[in-house]
């Protein structure tokens, strides 16, 4: 029918051509037909006329008759189509739509106004435990704890009036109940539809995070207990390095003692077996005294407080001195040490010293000590340096022995706190063990590693590694280089000392040291006494100021010195800390406190020759002893001209090339400076730069320099922990660069010749 009706049906119902040509049909079929019946007369031919129209008209009236007819017969089949087409549609969106329900991972449960149940999916049949049959048609607070159960009707019933809601469109989590009473930590997510007969439904989608809340309770648990254990560890370690340094003065103090009085009576007349004993005594002391400062180490490192402080070396210069340290040994047992320092290696580095010559130390000792016979050799060999350190060196340096090496077995531990290759190493050799992991978090703060190749019987091998910045050899010389002596010890005589100290085995060394020096010493036994003895008018060419004492303590006395200084408008006298607290910072809170220098106990008279050498200028006697405290240094504009001196009778030809160094060096430091205030601002970049400017103003007389150089350095240290603000740091850039611009002519002058 639909075919027929495409083939002879216009949309319009009724075809101009179709309707002619029907006619015309039946127009053919009516006349044939008379034509055959009626004769040929002229009643049959009106007849015929009035038949052919009588058969038009009739024609046509079928044609219309017909083709309304069969439009509504295929209408109608038409609309039975589309009706059959929508079921069928709709039967397949309703269940994919059925099958998406079942199937979501996400329980959903739908609720009309009374909040009654009429989708309840499998997800939630297994999260509450209840069958579908058993929730549809039900109320859902079924499935609440009270007093939500209780009060959710009216929360839809408020809703439905006011058309306010908090919880539709967003998620949030909700208390459901299971099946056997269970409570359910649920995540649920409810949306409104509403209906054509403006009714609506909710249907919520819900979620059990019961398991993941309890996770994340149990991991919140485990954090603020891991918070209080970290808490606890620091309050440990705070604890610990406090009690470390307690009983590092309270060792050294005694130990100052024995090492000063041993030195002493080593100076005396003694007999063989005396002089032996002393010898063992001092030995003896010196050993103790590494282990307490192995311990000291170990705690730095621990607390995470040991700094490197670097500064423009010749490494290989240094690696041959600390071989020559150990030429004794070596000769005892017969033993050759040698330095292989390879071409490929850096030579002029900016590094800790005093860190480096620790390492190499410790790794050649335990060389030489598990060493019989054959050999030790030295090697330093250049590595390829990482990509993003062009301008550094990375260098290896190995200790090779022929010893009686160690087992594969506890090579691995070697390197751990107070570990040795086994018990009897210990009894037979002794250590702390604590030597060679203070060597690997010292490699490792130089952004280096260490190791470990050896064969039980046949020696072994230990090396390490280190990244530092390159140098030319000028900046070594101008700060490693030692000035010619202005004085020597015998011109310490007469110099006016006042000594402030408690101990009185401590007092007596001191005292002892002063007198050979040919000084004139007044004793105090605390901070008081001090005061007083300044106080009353006597003039001191030098205070040697204990730190801890009773009464008053050496910190305290030095502010009341210096505000007496003042009030007076008197010039200060060097005040020299004494201290057996070796931890980090005791310098630096010695020199804020007003102190000038730090003497580290025990210390042996050479320490103390040279502190006072340092601070005490000119030639001391009897009769010119006041003359000399009233000469003023000779200074040119902050520069110490009889410095230069030294330099140029020291540097010879080099003398204006080692000015010219040090004012490009310290050109591009104050400019270096000025751009990390510009920049992010990392002030440990500060502290070296000010560091090595110090150290290089001090040697060429630079005295106003060194001195800004020096505030700069402390004040950056403490920004970095946050104990100062970060505008006095920029107040002590300024003062350097003004101190700098003051004399920096000068400096152009004594190139220029």
């Amino acid at each position: 029918m639909k075919f027929l009706r495409q083939k002879f049906l216009h949309e319009n119902m009724l075809s101009k051509h179709g309707l002619i040509l029907s006619a015309f049909a039946i127009v053919l079929g009516t006349i044939s037909l008379i034509e055959f019946i009626c004769p040929q007369t002229m009643l049959g031919t009106i007849i015929a006329i009035v038949t052919y129209f009588l058969s038009l008209v009739a024609g046509c009236a079928f044609y219309f008759l017909f083709t309304d007819r069969l439009n509504h017969i295929v209408e109608k089949h038409e609309l039975i189509c589309a009706k059959e087409g929508a079921e069928s549609l709709r039967n397949e969106k309703s269940g994919l739509l059925q099958n998406i329900i079942d199937n979501s991972v996400e329980g959903m449960v739908t609720i009309d106004e009374s909040g009654i149940v009429q989708i309840f999916n499998p997800a939630c049949e297994r999260i509450f435990g209840y069958a579908a049959e058993e929730i549809v048609g039900k109320s859902v607070s079924i499935l609440m704890p009270e007093p939500y159960r209780s009060e959710h009707d009216g929360y839809i019933r408020a809703y439905c009036k006011t058309g306010v809601t908090k919880v539709i469109g967003i998620s949030q989590e909700v208390q459901g109940r299971h099946k056997d009473g269970m409570p359910l930590l649920l995540d649920l997510s409810i949306s409104e539809v509403k209906l054509n007969n403006d009714g609506r439904m909710f249907s919520g989608f819900v979620r059990d995070i019961s398991e993941r809340k309890s996770v994340e309770d149990q991991l919140q648990t485990y954090m603020t207990e891991l918070e209080w254990f970290r808490a606890e560890a620091e309050k440990g370690t705070r604890l610990k390095s406090e009690f470390l340094a307690t009983m590092s003065h309270e060792i050294r103090t005694p130990m100052n003692g024995v090492i000063g009085m041993t030195e002493l009576l080593l100076e005396t007349g003694l007999n063989a077996r005396q002089q032996h004993y002393a010898d063992v005594v001092m030995r003896s002391a010196r050993a103790l005294l590494d282990i307490i400062n192995d311990i000291l180490d170990f705690s730095k490192i621990e607390a995470g407080r040991l700094m490197l402080e670097p500064m423009p070396l010749d490494f290989r210069r240094l690696s041959q001195e600390v071989i020559e340290l150990f030429s004794v040994k070596t000769g005892e047992k017969g033993l050759e040490m040698l330095l292989n320092y390879s071409d490929d290696s850096a030579r002029y580095v900016l590094g800790d010293a005093g860190r480096i010559r620790q390492i190499l130390f410790n790794l050649l000792s335990n060389a030489v000590k598990f060493t019989d016979k054959g050999r030790i050799e030295l090697i330093v060999e250049g590595l390829e340096s990482p990509q993003n350190r062009l301008n550094d060196a990375k260098i290896k340096v190995s200790v090779k022995d022929t010893g009686i090496g160690i087992p594969q077995e506890v090579q691995g531990m070697l390197f751990s706190m107070f570990t040795q290759a086994d018990a009897s190493t210990s009894r037979k050799y002794g250590g702390t063990g604590l030597g060679l992991a203070i060597c690997k978090q010292l490699a490792m703060l130089m952004d280096g590693e260490v190791g470990i190749e050896s064969v039980h019987g046949k020696g072994s091998v230990f090396w390490f590694t280190m990244i530092l910045p390159m140098v030319d050899e000028n900046a070594v010389a101008m700060v490693q280089s030692e000035p010619v002596e202005k004085a020597k010890p015998e011109s310490l005589k007469g110099a006016e000392i006042l000594l402030v100290e408690d101990n009185i085995i401590n007092q007596e060394f001191a005292m002892e040291i002063l007198k050979s020096f040919g000084c004139r010493c007044t004793l105090a036994s605390d901070g008081r006494q001090a005061i007083n003895c300044v106080e009353d008018d006597n003039v001191y060419d030098l205070i040697l100021m204990d730190c801890q004492m009773p009464e008053m303590d050496g910190y305290e006395a030095t502010r009341h010195i210096h505000e007496y200084f003042m009030r007076r408008n008197l010039p200060p006298v060097p005040i020299i800390a004494m201290t057996a607290h070796a931890m980090k910072g005791e310098r630096e809170k010695c020199i804020d406190a007003g102190m000038d220098d730090y003497l580290s106990k025990p210390f042996l008279k050479k320490d103390m020759e040279d502190v006072l050498m340092k601070w005490i200028s000119g030639v001391f006697d009897a009769e010119v002893a006041t003359q000399q405290r009233a000469e003023a240094e000779v200074l040119d504009g902050g520069v110490d001209m009889s410095a230069l001196e030294v330099v140029r009778e020291l540097m010879k030809d080099r003398y204006a090339e080692i000015v010219e160094k040090y004012i490009g060096n310290t050109d591009e430091v104050i400019s270096r400076i000025g751009q990390v205030f510009a920049g992010d601002g990392d002030f440990a970049d500060i502290v070296m730069d000010a560091h090595s400017l110090k150290s290089s103003s001090q040697y060429l007389g630079a005295v106003v320099v060194a001195e800004a150089a020096r505030d700069l350095e402390m004040t950056a240290r403490e920004a970095m922990e946050k104990k100062r603000p970060v505008w006095e740091l920029r107040l002590c850039f300024e003062t350097l660069k003004k101190a700098w611009h003051d004399v920096r002519d000068l400096y152009i002058r004594e190139v220029e010749g």
